[in-house]
């Protein structure tokens, strides 16, 4: 039975991939506000990713690229300060370090796979309640294998080599 509210409950999500896993998925409720992201990144999001680097060897800090679109609460200034101050000429995002192209997510991983993937497997019934949503997304993120990831890397690997041909433009014709 639908129900349709003025004011439908939300909850805003965030998970990452760093190589050959998944960044848990980290949830925040209602609107995400500037300084709402910036205590997610640091008080949950680096600790998690300096866990993932200190227990695998091989990954170094150095070369963590952090990439994030270009959402409001992701453009604040606190934010890219905090993102200079702790990823030096190493982040993508809107007037980031290294400029991310505007309406590009066929470029990025977590928009061509991750979300549809998620979406896919937690709607196909309607969750019963937030709760019920949350657990589905945290049981898909855990189902996820490193080679599935490692064929993510691999096809945005090819998705640049497909945009660097075609100087930038639109390339989902190339894709097969």
């Amino acid at each position: 039975h639908e129900v349709h509210t003025q004011n439908p409950q939300k909850l805003n999500v965030w998970a990452g991939i760093f190589r050959n896993s998944i960044v848990s998925p980290f949830f925040l409720p209602g609107n995400l506000t500037g300084d709402m992201y910036l205590d997610l990144l640091e008080n949950t999001i680096d600790p998690a990713l300096t866990d993932i680097i200190e227990n695998n060897p091989g990954y170094v800090e150095a070369e963590l690229i952090f990439q994030q679109d270009g959402a409001p609460p992701h453009y604040s200034q606190n934010v890219r300060n905090y993102l200079n101050n702790n990823f030096p000429g190493r982040w993508i995002g809107r007037r980031g370090a290294i400029e991310w192209p505007p309406r590009s997510p066929d470029l990025t991983p977590l928009d061509f796979f991750l979300w549809g993937h998620i979406k896919s497997k937690v709607y196909s019934t309607p969750p019963a309640s937030l709760e019920d949503l949350r657990r589905r997304i945290i049981d898909v993120c855990r189902e996820v294998t490193p080679q599935v990831l490692q064929n993510v890397r691999e096809r945005f690997e090819n998705n640049l080599y497909y945009c660097m041909e075609v100087d930038g433009q639109h390339f989902q014709h190339l894709l097969h």
